[in-house]
C-alpha cells in the first residue's frame, strides 16, 4: 500500500476544496441580430384638379369637329328626308360626385323632297346628357352617358306656304335615335382625354426611385409605397378635385445610392377618405462596428486595475451584437487570465451628436463568476470605465441633414407634371439596430409631404 506524505495529502485536499469553491468561468454569450423594423407608414397626398372651363374647352373642340360644317349626324340613315345638325353654342357642363352633366345646344336643318319640290325647316334643341363614371380596380375609367331629356327651343316646321305642318314627332324620333351616337362620342372623348391610370401609375413608379437629396453629402431618400387610393370628387367654384393618397415607408440614408429594385405593381383602386399630410421619414446612418471597436480598444487596452496586491490588465477587446445590444468581450491578464463579458445598449445622444452606450453591465455568467471569485473587481467599476470610453462622435449632423432634406424636397420634379414638396420639422430619436458589421442609428423626422399632379386637362394636351 502506497503512503502519501501528510503535507502532500493536505495540499491535495486544500486544492480540492478551493476548486469546489471556485466559480465556473464566464460563458461566451451567443451572437444574434434582429431584423430592422420598417418605419411606420406615412401618407402622401396627391391633389388632382380639373378646371371645369378646361374640360368644357376640350369637349367643345371635339363637338366642333363632329358638328362643324353642317356634318350629317346620321350618315343618311333616314330615307325620307335629310337632317343636318350643328352646334349652336358652347357645351356647358356641371360635375357632381361620380357624375358629369352636359347641356348641348344644337341647331337642326330638315330638308324633304316632295317630288314637286324641296321644303326646308329649321329648329333648335338643347340635349341634356349625364355621364355616370366609376374607377375600376385597374384604375381605368368606366363611363355611361345617357340622354336625360331634351328641350325644344324652336320646333322645326315644314313650310307649305299657306300651311305650316309641325314635324316635332319626326324630329323627336330623330333626336331619340341620336342619343346613342352622341353618348358614345362623349364616352369615348372622356376616356381618351382623361386617362387617370397612366398618371397614377407614373407617380407610383417614379416614387419608388431613389431621390438624390444631396449628391455632395451622399444623402438619399427612398420610398417604399405600400398602397394607394383616391378620395371622392369635390367641387369648389370652377375646380373639380380629388386626392390620391399613397401609404409609404420613407427612409433617408447616408452613403452610396440605395439599391434599385423592380417597382411594385400598381395596386388596385380603393376609395378612401382624404387624409392629413402628416409624414414621417426615417434618417439612417450606420457606424461600423470595427471603427467603434478600434476607438474603445485605444481607450482601454493596457489599462491595469488593482486592488491591494491583485492586478488585472486589459489585453484585448472584442465587440459584437446580441439582439439590439452590444457584447463587450474583454480579455484580462494578471490575477485572472481569461474573458469577462459586459452588455449594454447603444443609443444616439442628440445633443452631443455621438453614439454612446447606456447602462453597461456585466453579463449574467460573468456577474456570477465575479461575485464568487473576484468580488474585489466590482469595486473598481470596470464597466463604468469602459462605458465612459464608449463615445463615438458622428460626422453627420442630423440637424444639417434635416435642412438638406427640406431644400431637396422643395419643388422636386419627379417627372414632367409631377412635383414633390415636403417640409421636415421635428427630429426625434428612433431605435438603434445592431447588425453583424454596423450599428444603425435611426433618426425620425416628422413633417409634411405631398405630390402635385398637373391639371389633368393640361397633361392630356
Amino acid at each position: 500500500m502506497t503512503k502519501f506524505p501528510l503535507t502532500l495529502l493536505f495540499s491535495f485536499l486544500l486544492l480540492s476544496i478551493l476548486s469546489c469553491k471556485s466559480a465556473k468561468a464566464p460563458t461566451r454569450p451567443a451572437a444574434s441580430y434582429e431584423e430592422m423594423k420598417k418605419a411606420k407608414l406615412s401618407r402622401i397626398n396627391i391633389p388632382i384638379s380639373v378646371h371645369i372651363q378646361q374640360m368644357e374647352a376640350a369637349l367643345n373642340r371635339e363637338m366642333d369637329a363632329i358638328f362643324g360644317g353642317g356634318n350629317q349626324l346620321f350618315d343618311n340613315e333616314q330615307k325620307d328626308f335629310e337632317l343636318k345638325v350643328t352646334k349652336a353654342d358652347q357645351l356647358r357642363l356641371d360635375v357632381t360626385t361620380n357624375a358629369v352633366s352636359y347641356s348641348v345646344p344644337l341647331d337642326l336643318f330638315v330638308k324633304k323632297d316632295f317630288g314637286i319640290g324641296q321644303i326646308n325647316a329649321d329648329g333648335a334643341v338643347t340635349l341634356n346628357f349625364i355621364t355616370h363614371f366609376s374607377i375600376q380596380p385597374d384604375w381605368s375609367l368606366k363611363t355611361e352617358t345617357v340622354l336625360e331629356k331634351y328641350d325644344w327651343i324652336k320646333q322645326p316646321k315644314l313650310d307649305l306656304g299657306i300651311i305650316q305642318l309641325p314635324i316635332a314627332a319626326v324630329a323627336n324620333r330623330l333626336v331619340d335615335r341620336s342619343r346613342t351616337k352622341i353618348a358614345a362620342i362623349i364616352d369615348a372623348q372622356i376616356r381618351e382625354n382623361f386617362v387617370l391610370k397612366d398618371y397614377v401609375a407614373e407617380a407610383w413608379n417614379r416614387l419608388q426611385e431613389p431621390i438624390p437629396a444631396s449628391i455632395e453629402n451622399q444623402l438619399w431618400v427612398k420610398m417604399e409605397p405600400q398602397s394607394i387610393g383616391m378620395s371622392a370628387l369635390t367641387k369648389a367654384d370652377s375646380i373639380v378635385s380629388a386626392t390620391l393618397v399613397i401609404e409609404t415607408v420613407a427612409e433617408a440614408s447616408i452613403g452610396g445610392r440605395p439599391e434599385t429594385t423592380p417597382p411594385k405593381p400598381l395596386p388596385e383602386f380603393v376609395s378612401i377618405d382624404k387624409s392629413t399630410e402628416n409624414f414621417s421619414i426615417n434618417l439612417f446612418t450606420a457606424v461600423p462596428l470595427d471603427s467603434l471597436e478600434a476607438i474603445t480598444k485605444e481607450a482601454v487596452i493596457g489599462v491595469t486595475y488593482q486592488s491591494g496586491k491583485r492586478t488585472l490588465t486589459v489585453k484585448d477587446l472584442e465587440i459584437y451584437g446580441q439582439g439590439n445590444k452590444l457584447i463587450f468581450n474583454t480579455t484580462l491578464a494578471g490575477d485572472y487570465n481569461g474573458s469577462i463579458y459586459m452588455i449594454g445598449t447603444p443609443f444616439y445622444n442628440e445633443k452631443k451628436n455621438q453614439l454612446e452606450i447606456d447602462d453597461l453591465k456585466y453579463e449574467l455568467t460573468t456577474k456570477s463568476f465575479i461575485q464568487k471569485s473576484m468580488g474585489w473587481l466590482f469595486k473598481n467599476k470596470v464597466e463604468k470605465m469602459i462605458e465612459a470610453s464608449m463615445r463615438y462622435p458622428l460626422e453627420e449632423n442630423m440637424s444639417e441633414y434635416k435642412a438638406i432634406l427640406n431644400e431637396a424636397l422643395t419643388n422636386y420634379s419627379i417627372t414632367s407634371g409631377i412635383i414633390l414638396n415636403g417640409k421636415m420639422k421635428d427630429l426625434s430619436i428612433g431605435q438603434t439596430y445592431v447588425s453583424e458589421s454596423f450599428i444603425h442609428v435611426v433618426i425620425r423626422s416628422d413633417g409634411q409631404l405631398k405630390l402635385t399632379l398637373k391639371n389633368l386637362t393640361e397633361l392630356n394636351e
